[in-house]
């Protein structure tokens, strides 16, 4: 993966690099801008970019009207990405895509599993990482619920997760606005 960091004034970081008191975010390049590499205009580019999604996307606070754009935005982003080479498509709606198959025991509702595991929103910004984090398979969003009884240990997936599996018209309050598709790169690692 390809990352690019940000900083709120449009100033360009190289990864590890941190200005104490700014707002910044990390893009998934590969996710932002499939197929660019990371030069200095592709960066300038994306940053671009991500400056016009940020205030409505990753800023959305609660209104009926930022609900109803995020609805429209995450259901053309959810449209586009169920035509992706090897995406599944379940009848709740979660896509998924496998990027490394497993072995093993696939996990039930009623598992424990570890994982790890990395969330982004449609336009590249992680929101939140983990690794080696243990939980019970039923505290969790429902995208997740569902798209790890798929996975066998070992086996890597994209998670491409509709709102109403995710966080719904509420968000999260920080990042994640109201009705917000969410994708998910998640690592099997065991189940109990």
């Amino acid at each position: 993966m390809t990352f690019v960091s940000y900083v709120d004034q449009g100033e360009l970081l190289n990864q590890g690099q941190t200005l104490k008191g700014r707002n910044t975010a990390v893009l998934d390049l590969d996710l932002a801008a499939p197929g660019a590499t990371q030069t200095s205009t592709t960066r300038v580019s994306v940053v671009t970019t991500y400056q016009g999604r940020r205030s409505s996307i990753g800023s959305a606070c609660c209104g009926a009207t930022d609900a109803a754009l995020n609805q429209q935005r995450s259901e053309a982003y959810l449209a586009k990405t169920a035509k992706l080479p090897s995406v599944e498509v379940t009848a709740s709606g979660l896509q998924y895509q496998a990027l490394q198959k497993g072995y093993g025991e696939s996990p039930l509702e009623t598992n424990q599993v570890t994982v790890n595991y990395r969330g982004l929103l449609p336009s590249g910004v992680i929101f939140d990482s983990g690794t080696h984090i243990t939980f019970p398979l039923r505290g969790v969003i429902a995208g997740w619920t569902e798209g790890l009884q798929y996975m066998k240990v070992g086996a890597k997936y994209r998670f491409y997760i509709p709102a109403d599996l995710a966080y719904g018209e509420r968000g999260t309050g920080g990042l994640i606005g109201p009705n917000a598709a969410l994708v998910f790169d998640v690592e099997l690692l065991e189940v109990k």
